[in-house]
């Protein structure tokens, strides 16, 4: 039986790979650049990065343990979710604040990919 650290959990566990497999190909969907996860960008970080890719990676982890959690297996479809529940809530700060148009500049419906994962 193996132990169950960060390691496991979040890179050698036998379902692990298989959803950054297909975080992968979201994201060269998204921007188009392939990506190597290794063991370092999943459980630290990407450091020399200013986008929202380290974001994306924490949300997936996330996603991961509350699998995990529950005694279910990752699921990419949750990760969108949690995605999507993201974006709604920054627009809705936005709103709160009266900063919506600068939130849609920022975020267009069908802008930049950077803002779109969200």
């Amino acid at each position: 039986m193996n132990k169950e650290d960060l390691y496991h959990l979040f890179f050698n566990c036998s379902y692990a790979p298989e959803f950054w497999k297909i975080f992968i190909a979201w994201w060269y969907g998204l921007s188009g650049e392939s990506l190597n996860l290794g063991l370092k960008s999943i459980i630290v970080s990407i450091v020399d990065r200013v986008d929202v890719l380290d974001y994306l990676i924490i949300l997936g982890k996330l996603c991961i343990w509350e699998c995990r959690r529950n005694k279910r297996l990752p699921n990419f479809r949750l990760f969108q979710k949690k995605r999507g529940i993201k974006r709604e809530t920054e627009r809705f700060i936005a709103y709160k604040n009266k900063r919506l148009p600068e939130f849609h500049k920022r975020c267009p419906p069908h802008g930049s990919y950077f803002c779109s994962v969200f």
